[in-house]
């Protein structure tokens, strides 16, 4: 345990691990945690026991990385993803299919926008 850290070193312990894990209660179909775009941004395979209709996994599921979710009230579910993680099944993130969730990709569309306003 670590205690309290500052961002940017928690995601530096991020970045040395294996997998991504996100939990939300069950029922819970609307959260889209910013904790999901940093795991998106580190390129982590991902583990989330989401509800399998709810945001994160309609995320997940448009980047073709919808393998990690269980939903969080099926044991069954849940233990299959893990055993998919062991087994080597669950793949990192396809960074070019996540780049669109990033700051400095928005940040560029927003800059062509902003230029060619000016022109």
């Amino acid at each position: 345990f670590t205690g309290y850290l500052v961002h940017e070193e928690a995601l530096g312990y991020l970045a040395s691990a294996d997998v991504a894990l996100m939990f939300l209660k069950k029922g819970d179909k609307h959260a889209l945690t910013g904790k999901i775009f940093e795991y998106l941004g580190l390129g982590l395979p991902i583990i989330a026991c989401v509800e399998p209709d709810g945001a994160c996994s309609l995320l997940l599921k448009s980047l073709d990385h919808d393998q990690g979710v269980a939903s969080p009230s099926n044991p069954l579910e849940i233990k299959t993803v893990l055993m998919n993680f062991f087994n080597g099944a669950l793949k990192n993130l396809n960074p070019e299919k996540a780049q669109f969730f990033s700051r400095k990709y928005h940040t560029e569309v927003l800059d062509k926008i902003l230029r060619d306003v000016l022109k």
